[in-house]
């Protein structure tokens, strides 16, 4: 499961890779204001990648958040393609081998504590989702 769930990994990285690498820094630009990266940020993280390139890509690959995150610099910085599959790989399977491991070792007693205890989990719903619309409740009023 490991290894296939690595491969799978690599092949959605080199795909974000691929249309970076097509569609260029601009387009980043463009686009990346809906996720807060501007001009200044993106030359950081370009910067960034530049001093770490390959070692990024590989640690990265194990970080939840910027498992996918990392193939944009690679790909803006037209990172050498076999590197990068090789690096991406190689995190990716590691990460991927840890959460099997993690998965298999805690799986039964995980699930039966999530069924004996799921009516605490309705309470924290029930929670949210009240907090959430007296939120909005209060901007509307505050708002007239």
């Amino acid at each position: 499961m490991g290894i296939i769930a690595g491969l799978g990994s690599t092949v959605g990285a080199t795909v974000i890779y691929l249309f970076i690498r097509k569609l260029g820094r601009n387009a980043v630009i463009k686009y990346g204001k809906y996720i807060f990266l501007d001009n200044k940020k993106l030359a950081k993280i370009e910067e960034w990648f530049a001093r770490h390139g390959t070692k990024a890509v590989f640690l990265c690959r194990m970080a939840p958040g910027m498992r996918e995150l990392i193939s944009i610099p690679a790909g803006l910085s037209s990172m050498n393609f076999l590197k990068f599959i090789v690096f991406t790989f190689a995190g990716s399977l590691i990460w991927s081998i840890s959460l099997t491991v993690v998965g298999y070792t805690f799986g039964k007693t995980t699930q039966k504590w999530i069924e004996s205890s799921s009516y605490i989990f309705n309470y924290i719903a029930i929670i949210i989702i009240i907090g959430i619309f007296g939120y909005i409740v209060y901007r509307f009023v505050k708002s007239r």
